[in-house]
């Protein structure tokens, strides 16, 4: 009927119009990686039986499982799609719950946040203020520091088209929105990430992790007891000291620099290397 009015055409075999066909997922579940998202160790045979009973089709690997999901079953496609379905039919009910709190930080690495409250507590006892400036910048502050700017491929605007290469603009802006409201007597710093493009493509962005302050007004005020005195560049130096001799015994020496931006500039050596 097809043919006869419709024009059709009569062929033999299967005709299938499958435009995209769905490639089968080739997954490593690595024993260590399940047990550290499920908190148990389920047995060998167990998660054998899982997976066949999946559809997975799977070789073993030392520890490890060599696994490949059915067509059928699209949505696993990463080595956490395999450990969820586990833990689904293994049964949520058979994980014994735990009073602690874990999560899939490995512990045996130093946290490097750690050391770091130390040195925000020293600031803070030296009056400083922490800030947090917005880690996107225009292209003009991003070329300040005479580096390579990552540039965002997505800027929401012409003022947040690049990723900061320095902390100064930041600290800068927030000193002048102070100074602007009547606060001429500060100390503030940053503790944030800066990024350099070093080489081509993602693998060529670098991050650093920086410290940077900024002193402003009066150091003592005037009173019955003492003075006005203002902050000068020996009042930043005895807290770069307080902060490096005094609290990490580290020897900081001050060296005349050259600096963009600054008419006068001195570079922190600690132990004898450059580091600001």
């Amino acid at each position: 009927m097809l043919k006869e009015f419709a024009g059709g055409e009569l062929i033999s075999g299967m005709v299938d119009q499958y435009p995209n066909p769905i490639k089968m997922a080739r997954i490593l579940m690595r024993r260590s990686e399940l047990d550290l998202i499920l908190g148990i160790s389920i047995a060998k045979n167990e998660v054998d039986r899982i997976l066949g009973g999946l559809g997975v089709t799977f070789s073993n690997k030392g520890d490890d499982w060599e696994c490949t999901a059915p067509t059928y079953r699209p949505d696993i496609t990463r080595e956490i799609d395999l450990i969820e379905e586990i833990a689904r039919i293994h049964g949520y009910d058979s994980i014994p719950s735990d009073e602690a709190i874990y999560g899939t930080f490995r512990y045996q690495h130093p946290d490097p946040e750690k050391n770091l409250n130390a040195l925000r507590t020293t600031l803070a006892g030296f009056g400083f203020h922490q800030v947090y400036a917005n880690s996107l910048q225009n292209e003009h502050d991003a070329g300040l520091s005479e580096t390579t700017a990552v540039k965002m491929v997505n800027p929401l605007n012409r003022e947040m088209g690049f990723l900061r290469t320095s902390l100064l603009p930041g600290l800068m802006k927030a000193a002048d929105f102070n100074i602007k409201r009547g606060t001429h007597n500060f100390r503030l710093f940053e503790l944030s990430h800066i990024h350099i493009q070093q080489g081509e493509g993602l693998d060529g962005i670098e991050e650093q992790k920086h410290l940077a302050g900024i002193i402003c007004g009066q150091e003592q005020f005037e009173s019955v007891h003492s003075t006005a005195a203002d902050e000068d560049l020996f009042n930043m130096k005895g807290y770069l000291s307080g902060l490096f001799e005094n609290k990490y015994s580290m020897r900081m020496d001050l060296d005349r620099k050259e600096h963009p931006g600054f008419d006068y500039a001195q570079g922190i050596m600690i132990n004898r290397q450059t580091v600001g």
